[in-house]
């Protein structure tokens, strides 16, 4: 089935190509949603399923700052365990609510769970294609919505969870405020800060609200982080030939592997490209972050393309190892370079994890750490576990300019304090 997750975002130019839908030879006609739908079926439920633009413009942009965002109306999320089965939720009657009255009860009543609107989600075009014309709430009986209320709902879950995440960022950072100089500049960040702002990195502003909290880093900010690294080493021209950063996308592609046999060909275009580089541009390092999935846990990782041996620093020293990222990797290195590389496992010295949370934020150190002769940050220490991360969010706010009242300060990432 389709991934119905993005609704509001339409190839307008695509749309108007098209004939309309027979809905005479469609609509009520108890005919199964297609797997593959004709793209006019497919547009007539999604025009229908679209978040409204007045709906929108009722509820916080992207670019209000997080302040403002915390004290803006958001509606509540529940958490009740008994709904009735998603069939039975739409109706044949037409909706009974104008926009105002909707904006307005959306406004005011807590939403519905997230299990009950992704289960609505997977339900709706097929009772689109079956005719019916609305959507209940079993909480509200009375009230008929129009269908875009289903994905409306999904996306004010994703603000209310959004708020939350800036709420617990907030309290993490007034918690240290007057003993941490970094967190009164955060404080004052947040005044003017963008709770979604897009980065020109790709990424958005929400997904560091976790460096200034108790949480995992998440694979944006990791990518994020890597390239602010990228960018000091490219400082240093002399050396920057000689060592590599690779970002997500290199175990994206290094795990789409299923055998040894794959790399004997090159199908990749990403990993043609960073083959070339390594193989005639002079490179001697290759260095990634790459997510432990059975453990929820960041490594930092070296191939060593002198030495000829990948090797890998885990904070927590755990029993076992991440077998797939080293088989797989080991993989590309010896079918492209045509050399035996060998597991060395992990000897990278790197910052002892006390919590369960620092993970991407020592792997991370661990890379500046290494490439010594570049970089050579002091090694991470748990002591100064809340400096490093109120850190590397005033550094990621600076290196975007995304507060540009803050834009001439630097951050130092040294750990000699």
């Amino acid at each position: 089935m389709t991934d119905h997750n993005v609704v509001d975002v339409l190839d307008s130019d695509e749309e108007d190509q098209l004939p309309p839908l027979n809905t005479r030879e469609w609509i009520g006609k108890n005919k199964k949603y297609p797997l593959h739908a004709p793209k006019n079926l497919e547009f007539y439920c999604t025009r229908q399923l679209r978040v409204p633009k007045e709906v929108k413009g009722a509820f916080p942009d992207n670019g209000l700052s997080v302040s403002a965002f915390l004290r803006a109306v958001v509606p509540s999320k529940s958490y009740g365990l008994v709904f009735p089965a998603p069939k039975t939720c739409f109706s044949s009657e037409a909706p009974n609510m104008d926009m105002g009255q909707a904006i307005e009860h959306l406004k005011t009543k807590s939403l519905p769970p997230i299990k009950y609107v992704d289960q609505l989600k997977q339900e709706v075009r097929q009772a689109i294609l079956d005719g019916k014309l609305s959507v209940l709430d079993a909480r509200y009986p009375y009230i008929r919505f129009p269908f875009w209320i289903v994905m409306t709902w999904q996306w004010l879950i994703g603000l209310a969870d959004a708020r939350e995440e800036w709420k617990a960022a907030e309290d993490w950072v007034n918690a240290r405020r007057g003993t941490l100089v970094a967190a009164d500049v955060v404080a004052r960040r947040l005044l003017t800060l963008g709770w979604n702002t897009q980065l020109v990195a790709g990424e958005q502003t929400l997904q560091f609200a976790r460096a200034i909290s108790d949480r995992m880093a998440v694979d944006g900010m990791m990518d994020v982080m890597v390239g602010i690294l990228e960018k000091r080493i490219a400082a240093k021209p002399r050396l920057m030939s000689q060592i590599v950063l690779v970002q997500r996308a290199f175990m994206i592609e290094i795990l789409k592997a299923e055998r040894a046999e794959d790399y004997k060909e090159v199908k990749r275009p990403y990993l043609a490209a960073l083959e070339g580089k390594v193989k005639h541009g002079g490179v001697s390092e290759l260095w990634f972050t790459a997510l432990w999935e059975e453990q929820k846990h960041w490594l930092a990782f070296k191939c060593d393309f002198v030495a000829l041996t990948l090797s890998y620093g885990d904070p927590l020293s755990m029993s076992g190892n991440p077998h797939g990222i080293v088989r797989k990797t080991l993989w590309w290195l010896q079918n492209r370079f045509n050399k035996s590389f060998r597991n060395k496992g992990n000897v990278l010295t790197c910052g002892t994890q006390t919590d369960g949370n620092s993970c991407g934020f020592i792997a991370i150190n661990t890379i500046a750490h290494h490439t010594e002769h570049t970089l050579g940050d002091g090694l991470w220490t748990a002591s100064l576990r809340f400096h490093d991360r109120l850190d590397w969010f005033n550094l990621v706010c600076t290196e975007y300019d995304i507060n540009n009242c803050f834009d001439k300060l630097t951050w130092s990432l040294e750990y000699s304090r």
